[in-house]
């Protein structure tokens, strides 16, 4: 830790997501009962009626404990997720159109994202430190800030709720020399939650590939891509009392990778990328009858080393961020909710490109409402965000959600404005920084409706249909030739577009059948250029596929079940103008088989999984070869007493 601020400075800007004590009215501001604490849905939530939510919970994410945050999304939802090759390689994920830094990532409320470079790594989040993954799509600039012009990812970590002592390994080794081990240890009692895990990830990603951007397309074996990776994620949970709550928790990480050769180059590679990453968080939270007051502060350093000793870069990253949250909730009525509080987030950053230490501070003042009519539930948000240099950004929200033919329909609209900041590299890197920028501004409306089918537990059919728009002004673009770059306010973007998803299930004796699927059509724009360069108004942005799908079909039959899915990524161009040629279509096959087992107290997960199952060679980014089929084995095993 290169650089620190008094821990005491940290305390003065706290918040979070809400916990809170039993209360006895229906009026409460609970939402279920966790031993004798109770859960508060966090703003960012209770106040998203008229946005777009899925969520996996501890259950869906039980089988898919040995992969990423990228992995995950890539497999059960139609967003575009980019990756540079194996797991692990640089992840990101774009929503409905818009870029990686278009998309925030946070972690029990705090934000993952880079100050640096704006985008999250998804590769650098392992799905075992995680009891719950919600993709928003769409979400509020006033509920999550700046960054958020194609949504939100959100996922929390929080000790087991079943009392008693608990462990658990979990272990899976694959293709190309691929091996991931996991362990957990937990307890819960009336007073005290505790949770400790440890993970470690392996991989030589040594795989076959062709290589188009050679001639004959020669099939070559990549080489240079190992991979080393470990880690270690602990929480504990204090009830003061029935009305007061403490959490705090520790996520530590590092990874250690080989960076192999782009398709077409004739010169091995020998650069190397470290990451090390420690994330620290601390909630306090007091509840009334009928409010609640919550504190939440964080500190988060990320250290990067890149080394490549043919070129001769060397290149130090070292970022640390404080940060802090207040939230006070009340119920002002049988019928309205309002909340209102602040943050803060202080920056320092020491980049060898910057020449000099950068530290920055952000504020942010916000207050929301929801009314619920019954027949209608309306959410309203404003807020207010401050960072020196840059007028206050205003970020008003609202939306609307009707239920109807006896919640089994429903229809919500809602209209939000969004903001990006200028990043830190955007601002300050050397040569071509440019500290004057302005930030990205818009906003983003949709309109959606759903229908649901149910009969008691056996059969349940749901269907959504989403049509969206979104508008970014003062766009920044990283222009120029040769080696010289630097970002300017460039352009207006228009993304608009449509989502249709389904989920089915239905239970016939002993044999149960799941379903869901999503397709995602989009068409995003230039509109205007802030320069001579007309020949890029109109055509879709680099990197946005026109259509994204997925399916996925599970049959269980008792404690055996069959899973398959389908993922489609549409076509990719790869330059503003369309002069390139672009990345072709391709379509992924999956099909995995799980076996569960119990004996007393033990829990079983026995499974073989098969991704690329046609060996289909593609590309997400080009000359980053994607592997071909990947088989792996794995085992689960719980104790809970």
């Amino acid at each position: 830790m290169k650089h620190s601020l008094p821990f005491s400075v940290v305390l003065l800007f706290p918040g979070m997501l809400c916990l809170s004590a039993v209360a006895e009215t229906p009026d409460t501001l609970l939402n279920y009962s966790l031993n004798e604490v109770c859960i508060v849905q966090p703003r960012a939530v209770y106040y998203s009626d008229a946005f777009k939510i899925r969520t996996f919970g501890r259950e869906d994410l039980a089988s898919v404990t040995a992969r990423d945050a990228g992995q995950l999304l890539s497999s059960v939802s139609s967003v575009f997720v980019k990756s540079y090759g194996a797991p692990g390689n640089l992840t990101s994920l774009s929503f409905r159109g818009t870029f990686s830094n278009h998309t925030q990532v946070t972690w029990n409320g705090f934000p993952l994202n880079s100050p640096t470079t704006g985008d999250a790594d998804l590769s650098l989040i392992p799905l075992t430190i995680a009891d719950k993954v919600s993709l928003v799509y769409g979400a509020s600039g006033s509920l999550y800030g700046g960054g958020t012009f194609g949504g939100s990812v959100d996922l929390t970590s929080s000790p087991s709720s079943e009392q008693g002592f608990s462990s658990g390994l979990s272990t899976e080794a694959g293709s190309y020399g691929s091996w991931f081990t996991a362990g957990n240890i937990g307890y819960s009692g009336k007073k005290v939650l505790v949770k400790s895990i440890f993970f470690t990830r392996n991989a030589e990603n040594r795989y076959p590939y062709k290589d188009i951007y050679k001639y004959g397309s020669p099939v070559l074996t990549l080489h240079h891509n190992q991979l080393r990776s470990y880690g270690m994620f602990h929480t504990v949970s204090f009830n003061i009392n029935p009305s007061r709550q403490i959490q705090a928790g520790i996520w530590y990480q590092d990874r250690f990778k080989n960076l192999p050769a782009v398709m077409g180059s004739y010169v091995p590679s020998v650069a190397t990328q470290k990451d090390s990453t420690l994330k620290i968080f601390l909630r306090y939270v007091r509840t009334m009858r009928r409010s609640s007051l919550v504190f939440r502060n964080a500190f988060f350093n990320d250290n990067l080393f890149y080394n490549d000793s043919v070129s001769r870069v060397h290149s130090d990253i070292s970022a640390q961020q404080y940060l802090a949250d207040i939230n006070f909730r009340n119920i002002a009525g049988k019928r309205l909710t309002w909340d209102a509080g602040g943050t803060f987030q202080h920056v320092q950053a020491q980049v060898d490109s910057y020449g000099r230490r950068i530290a920055e501070e952000r504020f942010a003042v916000f207050t929301a409402a929801r009314i619920d009519l019954k027949a209608f539930i309306i959410n309203t948000a404003f807020r207010l965000e401050v960072i020196p240099s840059i007028a206050p950004v205003p970020l008003p929200s609202a939306g609307i959600r009707k239920n109807f033919l006896n919640n089994h329909s429903y229809v919500r609209a809602s209209v939000a404005a969004k903001y990006r900041p200028p990043t830190l590299n955007e601002k300050y890197w050397q040569p071509g920084g440019n500290p004057h920028l302005l930030p990205e501004k818009g906003y983003t409306s949709e309109i959606g409706t759903g229908l649901s089918f149910t009969e008691q537990d056996r059969y349940n059919l749901t269907f959504d249909l989403t049509a969206f728009s979104t508008h970014i002004n003062d766009l920044i673009v990283w222009t120029g030739e040769g080696n010289f770059f630097n970002p300017v306010n460039y352009k207006k973007v228009w993304a608009r577009g449509a989502e249709f998803s389904f989920a089915h299930s239905l239970v016939l004796g002993s044999i149960k059948i799941r379903q869901q699927g999503e397709i995602t059509a989009v068409r995003s724009t230039s509109t205007a250029i802030y320069d001579n360069t007309s020949g890029i108004l109109g055509k879709q942005l680099r990197y946005v596929p026109l259509l994204n799908a997925f399916y996925s079909g599970t049959v269980q039959l008792r404690r055996l079940s069959l899973t398959t899915s389908v993922n489609y990524t549409g076509k990719r161009y790869i330059t503003d103008d369309h002069s390139g040629r672009p990345l072709p279509s391709f379509i992924l096959a999956g099909l995995s088989a799980a076996f569960q087992f119990r004996a007393h107290t033990l829990n079983g997960h026995l499974y073989a999984r098969a991704d690329n199952l046609f060996n289909t060679s593609y590309q997400i980014i080009k000359g980053y070869p994607m592997p071909g089929r990947f088989l792996a084995f794995g085992l689960q095993l719980g104790f809970q007493r």
